[in-house]
C-alpha cells in the first residue's frame, strides 16, 4: 500500500512526461510536505532532468558560436560511428579533458545526437548540487523540514544556479559541481578513495578545479594568515595574471597550453556584478562569523577566504574570474543553509538573500537570452513552449 507522498510522487512523474518544466513548480508544492531522503532525491532528479531537457534546446543567437555549439561541432564527427580506435585516439589526444572527451564520445556514438551532451552534463550539474545540499543538511544537523527544503530549493533554482551560464560553459560548471560534491564528502569525513576518484574525474572534465585544491586544507590554515593573504590578493589583483605565471612555471604539456589560452588579459573582470558577488560572499561570511555560525571550531570562514583568494588571483584573467564568480553558488548555498538554523532570528537576511539572488539571476538570464549580445535561445525563448511542451517535443527540438 502506497502512502500519500508516494502517490503524489507517482502522479508528478507521470505529469512530467507531459510538461517537464511546469513539473518543477509541482515539486515545490510537494516540498510543503515532509518527505523521506529517498523521496527528496527522486524529486531533485526530476528537477535536474527538467533543466537538462531545457538545456537540450539551446541554440546560439550570437554571430559567433557559443561554447556549447563549439562542443557540438567538435563531437559531430562521431555521429553514426561506433567507439573504435579513432574515437579512442580522440579521447587520448587531449590529456587534460580525458573524462569530458570519453563521456561525450560515448554519448554521441550511442545516441547519434550531439545535443545529448547538454542533457547529460546539465543533469549532472544540477543533481550533484542537490546531493551536496542534502549532505550539508545532514552534516550540519539542520532540520530537513518542509519550509527549509522549500526555501533552499527555491533560491537554488531561481537564484544561486545561473542556468544560462552553466548550460553554455558546461565543462567548467560540471567540474565545479563534481568538485564541490567531493569537497562536501570531505567535510563529512567520507571515504577518501571516493573523494580522490571524484576529484580526478572532475579534473578530467576541466582543469580549473586544480586551483581549488587548497580548499582541502581549510582546517589546517590559520584564519589570520588567510585574511592577510586575501588583502594581498586584492591589492595585487590588477597587476598579476596567475595564468601567465602558470604558463612560465608549468612544463610544455597540455596544462601549459591551457594556461596560455587563459592568460589573455581583458577588461571583462571590471564588471560591478562580479565584484559585487565577492562582496556579498565576504559580508555574508562575516555576518555568519559574528553570529557564531562560522566559528573557530568548524573553520568555515577559511573556506570563503581561500575561495576569494583564488578568485582574485584570477582577476586579470576575465574567463577565470567571471567563472569563479558565476560558479560560487555552492559557497552561497553553504552560507544560506546556516541561516536556516534560526529562521525567525535571521529572517531579514534570508529575505535579502532571496531578493538579491533572484533579481541578479533574472538579470543574467535576460542578458544571455534577449539582450541581443552573446545570447542563446532555449525552446525559442518562448515561455509558453518552455512550460507546456511535453518530453517528446523537447527531445524532438533541433538545436543543431
Amino acid at each position: 500500500v502506497f502512502d500519500k507522498n508516494t502517490i503524489f510522487i507517482i502522479l508528478i512523474l507521470l505529469f512530467w512526461l507531459f510538461a517537464p518544466f511546469l513539473t518543477i513548480f509541482l515539486v515545490l508544492l510537494l516540498f510543503c510536505k515532509r518527505l523521506s531522503i529517498c523521496q527528496y532525491k527522486c524529486m531533485f532528479l526530476v528537477i535536474s532532468m527538467s533543466f537538462a531537457l531545457l538545456a537540450y534546446t539551446q541554440k546560439s543567437l550570437f554571430y559567433l558560436d557559443t561554447d556549447i555549439i563549439r562542443y557540438y561541432n567538435a563531437y559531430y564527427p562521431f555521429i553514426d560511428q561506433s567507439f573504435d580506435l579513432f574515437s579512442l585516439m580522440f579521447v587520448l589526444e587531449n590529456n587534460l579533458t580525458f573524462s569530458f572527451n570519453l563521456i561525450n564520445v560515448l554519448l554521441v556514438c550511442t545516441f547519434a545526437n550531439v545535443q545529448i551532451i547538454s542533457i547529460f552534463w546539465v543533469f549532472c550539474i544540477y543533481y550533484f548540487y542537490f546531493l551536496s545540499l542534502l549532505k550539508l543538511f545532514e552534516h550540519e544537523g539542520i532540520s530537513i523540514s518542509p519550509i527549509n527544503i522549500l526555501l533552499v530549493t527555491f533560491i537554488s533554482i531561481f537564484g544561486f544556479i545561473l542556468f544560462t551560464q552553466v548550460t553554455d560553459t558546461i565543462k567548467n560548471a560540471a567540474s565545479f559541481a563534481i568538485f564541490f560534491y567531493a569537497f562536501i564528502c570531505f567535510i563529512c569525513n567520507e571515504n577518501k578513495l571516493k573523494i580522490i576518484l571524484l576529484y580526478i574525474i572532475g579534473v578530467g572534465i576541466h582543469s580549473s578545479i586544480l586551483m581549488l585544491l587548497p580548499l582541502f586544507l581549510y582546517k589546517k590554515i590559520n584564519t589570520q594568515i588567510l585574511i592577510l593573504l586575501f588583502i594581498l590578493a586584492v591589492l595585487i589583483s590588477s597587476r598579476i595574471n596567475i595564468m601567465s605565471l602558470f604558463s612560465i612555471i608549468l612544463p610544455d604539456v597540455g596544462l601549459l597550453k591551457k594556461a596560455e589560452t587563459y592568460s589573455i588579459v581583458g577588461d571583462a573582470q571590471s564588471s560591478i556584478r562580479y565584484i559585487g558577488i565577492s562582496c556579498v560572499m565576504l559580508l555574508s561570511a562575516i555576518y555568519l562569523s559574528i553570529n557564531k555560525l562560522f566559528n573557530v571550531s568548524n573553520k568555515y570562514m577559511n573556506i570563503i577566504f581561500i575561495y576569494l583568494i583564488i578568485m582574485y588571483l584570477n582577476y586579470n584573467n576575465p574567463d577565470g574570474y567571471i567563472r569563479f564568480a558565476n560558479f560560487a553558488h555552492f559557497l552561497f548555498l553553504f552560507e544560506f543553509i546556516q541561516l536556516l538554523r534560526d529562521k525567525k532570528r535571521y529572517s531579514l537576511v534570508i529575505f535579502l538573500f532571496i531578493v538579491v539572488f533572484i533579481v541578479t539571476n533574472f538579470q543574467m538570464t535576460y542578458s544571455r537570452t534577449l539582450s541581443g549580445g552573446y545570447c542563446s535561445s532555449y525552446m525559442n525563448n518562448s515561455i509558453f513552449q518552455i512550460l507546456f511542451s511535453n518530453v517528446v517535443e523537447y527531445l524532438s527540438f533541433k538545436a543543431y
